[in-house]
């Protein structure tokens, strides 16, 4: 049997048949058979994926580079910041998604070269560390603060309809003692809330039930905490009607 006739017989039908499929029903065919590995939409490959989780950690990796240029040492800051957001609770996905489709990294790269090459796409050649300004702490908590509303409020779109959640909400009910005590919130940062009005989510952060609320509206995708970026699955309220109002907004 020859092999090399066989080949190149399979080679011949190959061609015959791209020749018979017009050009652009076969470029049509080639982008639908392409799946993107980081959101898993066809058309597209991960190197030129525009997904807003990757869009929203560009953005984010802008204003925390900013925010370390108010200190002494700007670039090993923001290395510090960005090993602690690749090591979070899916840190890794959106790390090594963006150094991919924006830093020319590869998908099977290290965790080293990605970090690197990110750090190189924001810190070029020619950058060199503007004289330092004296800022009050003050200063840099309002940064932190704004940071925090374009983190979960960036993404409000209010032509679109909420999307709805699967997440089981359970009501504890507080003693009297408990009733009198006063929280703050991580998001809003008020201080003087009483516990009652606070959800725990399952990853046991709590936060003023109207700010939850609030960064449920502006969610399109996967429901997440505030600090932790962990998948909120449960909530814990102290109140009925607290409840109820949660349950109008994700079920």
């Amino acid at each position: 049997m020859n092999f090399d006739n066989i080949n190149s017989e399979n080679r011949g039908s190959a061609s015959m048949m791209n020749n018979s499929i017009p050009s652009n029903r076969l470029s049509n065919l080639r982008n639908i058979a392409r799946c993107c590995s980081f959101c898993r939409q066809q058309g597209h490959n991960i190197s030129n994926c525009n997904n807003e989780r990757i869009i929203n950690f560009g953005n984010e990796c802008l204003i925390k580079k900013h925010l370390y240029d108010l200190t002494e040492d700007s670039k090993n800051n923001f290395k510090e910041w960005l090993m602690s957001y690749y090591l979070s609770p899916n840190g890794e996905e959106v790390v090594r998604a963006y150094g991919v489709s924006k830093c020319n990294c590869r998908l099977r790269s290290s965790a080293d070269v990605i970090i690197d090459k990110i750090i190189d796409n924001m810190y070029p050649e020619d950058y060199v560390d503007e004289e330092i300004i004296p800022v009050m702490e003050e200063d840099v908590m309002l940064t932190v603060r704004i940071l925090q509303f374009l983190r979960y409020y960036s993404t409000i779109n209010p032509e679109e309809p909420n999307q709805k959640f699967t997440i089981t909400t359970s009501v504890e009910v507080l003693n009297e003692d408990k009733l009198e005590e006063i929280c703050e919130c991580a998001i809003c940062y008020e201080e003087q809330l009483p516990v009652k009005t606070f959800v725990t989510l399952n990853c046991q952060h709590k936060f003023c039930k109207d700010c939850l609320k609030n960064s449920l509206k502006s969610v399109h995708q996967v429901p997440t905490c505030a600090l932790c970026r962990a998948e909120i699955k449960t909530m814990m309220v102290h109140d009925d009607s607290i409840k109820d109002e949660f349950n109008e907004l994700i079920n």
